[in-house]
């Protein structure tokens, strides 16, 4: 047994490093405790806990029309006991465990070494299991894919470094280059000029972040968004921008957005220099930018080796920014960086000024930034006002008064409640002040309710996977914090550990519940900060002891902050490509000059301030608003409206106004939305169309259609049947509605379409997935054929001229007119049983495309008589 001696400096020594042996077993017991405790919770919460997921999506889905719905109550709930029970058990085990000889005892013996080094073989099997493991959405999984890496990735580690250094170079890596950095650590007593390399390196790491956020600034910003996800993911925070600064007030008449209020507060500077494409991503460029800058600002502060700090800030902009950029077409996701990410960026620092100098000033700045940052983005807004309350009265235990500390703490709670009331007070004010009305703040936290209440668009964490990585690191935040807290050794850098963990925590909620790769890693930016600040502090007891465990954990925490260096050189060239993005201009130059021509379609035919309702792709309606001061009809913008309330909401203004809408036929896509078809065509006719977009405006009356059938109604016009016939677009009801439509043993289709005002040589009335029936012109705006082309009806119709073509359709025959005239008759055969069957596949019909049809409408037996309708 290792004897303590009293005497001379190598016995002091020994006495050290016993001490610092028991308490790293003080430590790996008290974690393995507490974490076996949380298991043994998770096994009751097994038996006992048995929700009904599928009844949870049902009732959801009566709220939400589109979009996935995947609840994940126990799953929820496991994280949310995992963050009420580790951290209290470690406390209580780590109190228990201190108190006990035994370890004592084995700190002492050969268990020490037996127990440490099994602890480092863990590490290192969590680390490449979690990278090993299958990716949960590869196709080789019970997962869909989710992006296209998913169909080629099979594991977490091709996912991420596939075609990167590390992917390439894994070994040299592992065996050549890590060893050297930790050599160079470890004998950077022995190495001659090392001064002078270090200067050196610390000199061109900072030449090196320069350019690096430079570049970041620049591959954001452009006239558009160069691939399809950008654009989705442009549009999502562009298009409330757009109106916001078109004068449309938000939380008032539905108009929430899903990332928060920053239109409002940006307004102001769009106002002063005007709004558009270029100038918005501009600023979003550079407030990501300026987000970097505040985390390297903030570890500059706190860590204190040079190259833990350029490694530990690289790591935070490689994993988390850098790697999904390079690794997938780019997008710039500007509703993470910078809308959600430069709340945190900004508390830290704030944070560390106030617990350095505990200045009032500062602690009420903060505060009142902090409220306004819920309104910003309620999401990370409420994670920052959540975790400044708790650090702030953490940092009062710093006061060995701990009954003082307590009333302190407590008054923090109070005193951030008044300030963030008083914020939302205020704004509420300006809105009426302003508008008129009185914002509905429930709309704020809408998509937080549709997120985390009724699961929309979850994903379920897989077992084994990196994440599990990333909750030891928050898990060791914690407990640092907790036992300096315990043995009353709370500093500001103590504090500032605590309020990393709590960021870290709050971000980390955004991957539990979309557990997706690249959410993942856009989501672990402060838990790099987190391990950055955990290694330097190991990197100080490192020097301050020999031990074999203590290095070996560093060399680990090496291992992993280490890459980020070798991945930013190693893809310079494709970084300096995003750069300038040549290829990806050249590529979008079209779409470029399309959108712009249908932006000017929309301003020759609006005025400033007028109200329009522009209907296209989700990811092209913000460019149609792009700073022309247009206000749209209905918020919010299509991208970003998930609610049934929202879509019914559209249909009555649709019904009850009479704006102008302009439609892009080749894009607007609502499947989901049959009624707001039969809304639009029942009540306006088609005037303008530049080729690509048309232009719809009110009907001044109703025209009556005519059909053979007597006592009928329109069995596309439910609930319009005593208004107009559809106009621009077919009646997009769902598939079995058509069918049962069009398959009905009498019925009669009635087609009005203009041989001008078009946009496709084929226009499809109802198609299958053989695009069975439709009007396509044959000889230049004269000769139509109606049908399917081996079952064709040809058409005479002058150029420039509206055509009525009706079919009625009956038992054992079917009579074809064209503006009255009967141009086609025919008795029909026992297999033709309806005008599906007559002129296409008889399978079953789903909506067409838009073309020039006028008006379209079928007509079916009145229910009322008890027919078969």
């Amino acid at each position: 047994m290792f004897r303590m001696s009293g005497k001379g400096s190598s016995g002091i020594a020994n006495d050290k490093e016993y001490l610092v042996k028991e308490q790293i077993l003080l430590w790996l017991f008290s974690i393995a405790a507490s974490v076996f405790f949380y298991l043994c919770i998770l096994f009751v919460v097994h038996f006992l806990y048995h929700p009904d997921p599928a009844f949870i999506a049902k009732a959801a889905h009566k709220i939400v029309y589109k979009g996935p719905i995947h609840p994940e109550p126990v799953e929820s709930l496991r994280f949310r006991l995992g963050i009420a029970t580790l951290i209290p058990s470690f406390l209580v085990f780590y109190i228990l465990f201190s108190k006990l000889a035994f370890l004592k005892g084995l700190a002492a013996s050969r268990f020490y070494e037996a127990i440490t080094i099994i602890t480092i073989i863990f590490l290192a099997i969590l680390i490449y299991a979690g990278f090993a493991a299958h990716n949960p959405y590869s196709t080789t999984w019970s997962e869909r894919p989710q992006n296209a890496r998913d169909y080629y990735c099979k594991t977490n580690f091709e996912f991420f470094f596939r075609g990167l250094f590390l992917g390439r170079y894994l070994i040299l890596y592992t065996l050549v280059i890590v060893p050297f950095i930790s050599i160079l650590f470890f004998r950077r007593k022995q190495i001659k000029d090392f001064a002078i390399l270090s200067r050196f390196m610390e000199r061109a790491g900072y030449l090196a972040i320069m350019v690096l956020v430079l570049s970041i600034v620049t591959m954001n910003t452009y006239r558009i968004p160069y691939t399809l996800d950008g654009k989705y993911d442009f549009n999502a925070v562009y298009y409330a921008m757009t109106q916001v600064y078109a004068g449309t007030p938000m939380l008032v008449n539905g108009f929430s957005n899903t990332y928060g209020l920053y239109p409002v507060f940006l307004n102001p500077l769009f106002q002063l220099f005007g709004l558009s494409v270029l100038k918005f991503s501009l600023v979003m460029a550079v407030l990501t930018g300026f987000s970097f800058v505040l985390n390297f600002y903030f570890l500059k502060k706190w860590v204190r080796n040079k190259y833990i700090l350029f490694a530990g800030f690289c790591t935070t902009i490689f994993f988390p920014y850098l790697n999904s950029r390079l690794i997938t077409p780019f997008d710039s996701f500007f509703a993470f960086y910078p809308i959600r990410y430069i709340l945190p960026s900004v508390l830290l620092v704030l944070a560390s000024s106030y617990f350095i100098t505990k200045s009032k000033a500062v602690y009420w700045w903060t505060t009142l930034l902090l409220s306004i940052f819920v309104l910003w983005n309620p999401e990370f807004g409420l994670v920052c006002l959540v975790a400044w309350i708790l650090a702030s009265s953490f940092s009062e235990f710093e006061n060995p008064d701990r009954k003082l500390a307590a009333q302190r703490s407590i008054l923090h709670l109070f005193q951030v409640a008044i300030v963030s009331c008083m914020v939302i007070f205020l704004f509420g004010c300006y809105s009426y002040l302003f508008y008129g009305h009185w914002p509905d703040f429930r709309l704020l936290f809408s998509f937080i309710w549709l997120f985390g209440k009724l699961g929309y668009g979850l994903l379920p964490m897989p077992l084994i996977h990196p994440w599990n990585f990333e909750v030891l690191i928050l898990f060791l935040g914690f407990a640092y914090a907790t036992v300096k807290w315990y043995q009353r050794e709370v500093t500001p850098r103590v504090t500032i550990v605590f309020l990393v963990s709590l960021v870290g925590l709050g971000s980390f909620f955004y991957y539990q519940g979309r557990s997706h790769n690249l959410v993942f890693s856009s989501s672990a930016g402060f838990s790099c900060l987190l391990l950055t600040l955990l290694g330097d502090e190991l990197w100080q007891k490192v020097k301050a002891n020999s031990l074999l465990f203590l290095r070996s954990l560093f060399v680990l925490f090496l291992f992993i902050v280490s890459v980020s260096f070798c991945e930013i050189a190693y893809c310079s060239g494709y970084l300096y490509k995003l750069v300038f993005q040549e290829n990806l201009k050249a590529r979008q130059q079209k779409l470029e000059d399309d959108l712009n021509r249908n932006e000017a379609f929309v301003l020759a035919n609006s005025r400033v301030g007028e109200k329009i309702l522009i209907l296209t792709a989700e990811q092209n309606e913000g460019f149609y608003y792009n700073g022309n001061k247009r206000v749209s009809a209905f918020n919010p913008g299509s991208i970003v409206m998930f609610l049934s309330s929202d879509l019914d909401r559209l249909e009555r203004t649709v019904i009850d106004s009479s704006f102008s809408i302009f439609v892009e036929p080749a894009f607007f896509k609502m499947p989901y939305a049959p009624r707001l078809y039969s809304a639009i065509s029942a009540s306006y006719q088609l005037v303008a169309t530049n080729g690509s977009m048309v232009l719809l405006r009110k009907r001044d009356r109703a025209i009556k259609m005519e059909t053979a059938i007597q006592d009928s109604f329109a069995l596309f016009h439910k609930s319009y049947d005593q208004n107009t016939s559809p106009i621009t677009r077919i009646i997009a009801l769902d598939s079995i509605e058509i069918d049962k439509a069009l398959r009905q043993p009498s019925c009669a289709l009635e087609v009005s379409f203009n041989s001008k005002l078009r946009i496709y040589d084929s226009l499809s009335l109802f198609t299958d997935d053989s695009d069975n029936i439709k009007l396509a012109d044959l000889t230049g705006n004269k000769n139509y054929w109606f049908g399917q082309k081996q079952k064709r009806v040809v058409l005479s119709v002058p150029a420039h001229e509206n055509t009525t073509l009706k079919i009625d359709f009956t038992p054992g025959r079917a009579n074809v007119y064209q503006d009255g005239k009967l141009i086609y008759e025919r008795a029909l055969s026992i297999d033709e049983r309806s005008i599906g069957h007559l002129f296409g596949s008889g399978k079953p019909t789903v909506p067409g495309n838009w073309g020039g049809v006028t008006d379209v409408v079928v007509y079916g037996q009145n229910p009322k008589t008890g027919k078969d309708d």
